[in-house]
């Protein structure tokens, strides 16, 4: 990948995730208002005179201290909220920041300073008021953080929908141009011999032909499409030893610990991202599993856009 596109992917994934963080942001103000005009924590009662701009301050305050509570815990776990781990990184960041907001908002708009509300009724700094609005603010957040996980998991499945068009067109492109003859000639072919852990474990084929190779325990059965025909040749060779030999192919690709498949055969792919894509293969019935800490690597090769999931 060129160095100015990556650079450009960056970009526009960071542009994707601070609008997701924004629309969040603005969602939980929304429902802070919600929260404060029926609930009326915090003793919003009392405020007769101040009650709807203590709302709208304190929304505003919310939206604020949502972008802020986002950035630090997508610094903590290195991605947006995209798993209940990570929306529970942002509460456990949220909850003590949003509450000190509260209590000095509280400060202000009864007392008209910034302090009063940190002070028990003797006039000594307690953190017992601290607290108290800690707990509030978190029986508040039990509702957000529902309704982050319903965001969530509606993202993630569009998410997903959309990945599988994008490797599916691309799927449909590649098989084209395979289809298609090439004006130069013949393609080139390139002949690899593969030596096994014994003397007479030794393999010449061509990587053009290899449709997918699997790991049988100290023996890998290698499909090949030969002369047209479809064919299996069994190796004693370990999948490490492969992969240090046929890595430097751009069409192979170890998808998983115990496969390694040609590109050029995927037929077609099916399952999801987060339950694990599996691979239909020419000339074979088997379904090739490509396991998770490969899917980024398939999807890149695949032509799908990483912003999806930001």
């Amino acid at each position: 990948m060129r160095p100015k596109h990556r650079l450009f992917l960056r970009k526009t994934a960071i542009f994707v995730s601070m609008k997701n963080i924004l629309k969040d942001s603005g969602i939980i103000a929304l429902m802070t208002v919600f929260v404060l005009s029926f609930l009326q924590p915090f003793g919003i009662e009392q405020m007769t005179g101040k009650r709807m701009y203590f709302i709208v301050f304190v929304s505003v305050l919310a939206f604020a201290v949502s972008v802020l509570s986002y950035s630090i815990a997508r610094g903590i776990t290195r991605r947006h909220a995209t798993k209940v781990k990570d929306i529970i990184v942002f509460h456990a960041v949220n909850i003590p920041i949003a509450s000190a907001a509260i209590l000095t908002s509280i400060s202000w708009f009864s007392w008209g300073n910034l302090h009063s509300a940190w002070y028990c009724t003797q006039g000594e700094f307690s953190v017992i008021n601290y607290l108290i609005v800690c707990l509030q603010v978190a029986l508040m957040s039990v509702f957000i953080f529902v309704m982050q996980l319903y965001r969530t998991k509606n993202r993630n499945l569009q998410a997903e929908l959309e990945t599988m068009k994008a490797i599916n067109a691309h799927l449909e492109q590649r098989l084209e141009d395979i289809a298609t003859p090439k004006e130069s000639g013949a393609p080139q072919q390139n002949t690899i011999t593969l030596t096994g852990n014994t003397n007479t474990a030794v393999l010449e084929v061509c990587v053009e032909e290899i449709i997918y190779i699997e790991s049988m325990q100290n023996y890998a059965n290698i499909r090949l499409l030969h002369d047209g025909d479809v064919c299996n040749k069994t190796l004693r060779i370990t999948m490490k030893q492969l992969r240090q030999s046929l890595d430097s192919f751009g069409c192979l690709f170890a998808c998983h610990r115990a496969f390694i498949v040609n590109m050029d055969y995927i037929q077609s792919v099916s399952g999801r991202r987060s339950s694990g894509y599996k691979l239909q293969m020419f000339g074979t019935d088997k379904q090739i599993p490509i396991s998770r800490t490969n899917s980024d690597e398939f999807e890149r090769r695949m032509g799908v856009n990483q912003t999806f999931y930001n």
